[in-house]
């Protein structure tokens, strides 16, 4: 993938930040319902891919050189980050929501970004990539407007940089959320 369409790619992703701003605007409980929406026509758009050749065909030649290898054969990342917000949102208050979203959306579209402006991005993941993703996302888990205490912010977005880094199966962009969302949520269950 050429540096054009990986900043493409990159600037796609960071779109998903508009479903932080849709809590204020429509209400948390429409927020989930549009996620739901989002997130059937992104599952529809897959099973069309692997049902429909021809379909498959217009999509690759629309999208397909932003891709990566094993996105053209399995799930896009903008589908598992859909289908992590959507349970994100699901599963989570408003706050927490919006926090891990923010963080895992904002640092994961602009860490590839700024690591390109200092050298060429990466095809994989690199202890630069690691280094660059944890400290903005422990910089912006600081200066978030979030009303959570700060000890949990850092180690929410510390958790994200983590398990964006690890890249468990079947995507980083499942397990960055969730588990941010997770830690979140116990610890301040622990702090009640």
């Amino acid at each position: 993938m050429n540096k054009g369409k990986f900043y493409l790619r990159k600037l796609l992703h960071l779109s998903l930040l508009i479903t932080v701003f849709l809590p204020p605007l429509i209400g948390y409980f429409n927020t989930k319902l549009v996620l739901l929406i989002l997130t059937f026509i992104a599952l529809l758009v897959e099973f069309l891919r692997r049902k429909t050749p021809t379909f498959n065909d217009f999509f690759l030649k629309l999208l397909g050189t932003m891709l990566k290898d094993k996105e053209k054969n399995g799930l896009s990342g903008a589908t598992y980050m859909l289908l992590s917000i959507t349970t994100v949102a699901i599963l989570w208050d408003k706050t927490t929501f919006e926090f891990v979203v923010f963080v895992s959306v904002l640092v994961d579209g602009i860490t590839p970004i700024i690591a390109g402006l200092l050298r060429e991005p990466p095809s994989g993941k690199d202890l630069a990539h690691f280094i660059t993703f944890t400290t903005l996302a422990i910089i912006i888990s600081i200066i978030s407007y979030h009303p959570i205490p700060l000890y949990i912010k850092i180690l929410s977005g510390l958790t994200i940089g983590v398990m964006e880094f690890a890249d468990f199966y079947p995507d980083d962009n499942v397990w960055a959320p969730l588990s941010g969302a997770l830690v979140m949520h116990f610890l301040l269950y622990l702090s009640l």
